[in-house]
């Protein structure tokens, strides 16, 4: 059966997709900006491959003390089929490949979940997401994620929200409009336009539905309303395949509301661990190192650490887990530094753009160039991490 879906990546322009059975699945998501069917594009100016473009060039390859370029990752949308949010890794199937990969967040990756910052852990296995990756060190394998979006986040951050148009059972269809206006001048509410087919969905038993401040009946869903959705994919009894949804928001108030609690969390996930960096230089004779601070997505905090005068690091690896301190009292382990300065530098992707040297009493093996640390500013509590999330301390001998 010929199935018309499409394929939105922005504001400005279109791309219709025909496609037959189950690739039609895959154009029924948003994707961060609209562009017209073209040509494949060739820029000398860029010396690396990047979606729709340079295709006889090689993927960009992040090196250990960098931040990408911007335009250098791969976007596709998969289903985040195992998640392990301590070690920050799981594996995912390509909706692009059609297969299993196992991937690892890099150490400066973004998760947003419910239009919000997130932990990885925040994010429900099975999920389908627009993910953003790297090339691994053999150039093959898309593997590395640097950031994961869920599907809400995607339409929210696109201005894009769902009109529910029909209703049948457990069957509706939605047709995507703009929640504000456009630079083109469309106004809120207009639909994108005549040519769109309708996006077929379904939901199930286990379907959370939420209005307002309080969780939503299926009942509750009425023919008018502007929702949006997080989905998993699954195989409705006999064709065709439908998206099947795994929650719904019925109006802006329980969208915001969604927003809202998934900020407070993240924030207090966050400060419990504090903010990550990484050391790009160290300096043994001063005792000194200087660290790139993460793009936490907080700016009060980056504010907060930029004018602090004393700071606490952790050592941290890649996965950014922490040291259980020598004595087992439950980590993590810090070291008292001075902020020697601070400074803004360019920030690539992933970075926030602050530099801060710090000093210490000591230069500890695992303060160098490469490294990677966690700093709560002078204020900040450090407390007691669970048990799964320290590093074991017959480990913390080697980094000292």
């Amino acid at each position: 059966m010929m199935i018309q879906a499409v394929w939105l990546k922005g504001r400005n322009n279109v791309a219709i997709i025909r496609c037959v059975g189950l690739l039609a699945i895959c154009n029924l998501l948003i994707t961060p900006a609209i562009v017209r069917a073209q040509d494949p594009i060739i820029d000398d100016n860029i010396p690396f491959r990047f979606d729709g473009g340079n295709a006889s060039k090689r993927w960009y390859q992040v090196g250990p003390l960098e931040f990408p370029p911007p335009k250098s990752e791969h976007r596709e949308w998969a289903c985040l089929s195992r998640i392990d949010a301590i070690d920050r890794c799981g594996e995912y199937r390509s909706e692009e490949r059609d297969r299993m990969l196992d991937f690892t967040l890099l150490p400066y990756a973004s998760v947003f979940y419910r239009g919000a910052p997130a932990a990885l852990g925040d994010i429900p296995a099975g999920t389908f997401a627009e993910i953003q990756t790297y090339v691994d060190n053999d150039g093959r394998l898309h593997n590395r994620i640097f950031k994961i979006r869920d599907s809400f986040t995607v339409s929210q951050q696109a201005g894009i929200v769902y009109r529910v148009d029909s209703i049948k059972g457990k069957l509706f269809t939605v047709s995507p409009q703009w929640s504000t206006p456009t630079a083109d001048g469309q106004a809120p509410g207009k639909v994108l336009g005549e040519e769109f087919d309708k996006i077929e969905l379904a939901y199930g038993d286990g379907t959370q539905f939420y209005q307002g401040r309080s969780l939503a009946m299926p009942s509750d869903m009425q023919v008018g309303q502007l929702i949006r959705y997080n989905f998993i994919r699954r195989f409705w009894p006999g064709p065709p395949v439908w998206t099947h949804c795994r929650e719904i928001w019925l109006d802006q108030e329980s969208q915001e509301l969604a927003t809202t609690l998934q900020v407070k969390k993240y924030r207090e996930y966050l400060k419990h661990r504090g903010l990550p960096a990484r050391i790009d230089a160290a300096n043994d004779q001063e005792n000194t190192f200087t660290v790139s601070v993460i793009d936490s997505h907080a700016p009060d905090f980056l504010e907060e650490l930029a004018n602090a005068k004393m700071v606490r690091t952790a050592i941290a690896e890649e996965n950014l887990r922490t040291y259980e301190p020598a004595g087992g009292q439950g980590g993590p382990d810090v070291v008292d530094c001075t902020v020697v300065g601070t400074r803004q530098i360019p920030m690539g992707q992933g970075g926030s753009g602050l530099e801060v040297t710090l000093k210490t009493r000591f230069l500890l093996d695992g303060l160098r160039g490469g490294r990677y640390v966690r700093l709560f500013p002078e204020h900040w509590h450090v407390g007691l991490l669970p048990i799964e999330e320290r590093l074991p301390k017959e480990f913390h001998s080697k980094l000292r």
